[in-house]
């Protein structure tokens, strides 16, 4: 995951719960999973996105990397 600065915090849902940039994107991705989705999170090239029902979609087009 080059382009993520693993140290950046984040927040995740809750003020309170802070998690650094690339385990929030982790967290996500196994959320997708057991959703039934593709573990795709933050990984879309131009922020194009064809995952439409999946429930993390807008936050992982705000953290791709172009």
């Amino acid at each position: 995951m080059s382009g993520i600065n693993s140290n950046e915090q984040v927040t995740l849902g809750d003020p309170a719960v802070k998690v650094n940039k690339s385990a929030k994107i982790e967290l996500i991705r196994k959320f997708q999973r057991v959703e039934g989705n593709y573990d795709c999170c933050a990984s879309t090239y131009n922020r194009v996105c064809q995952q439409f029902e999946c429930l993390w979609r807008e936050e992982c087009l705000a953290m791709a990397q172009d």
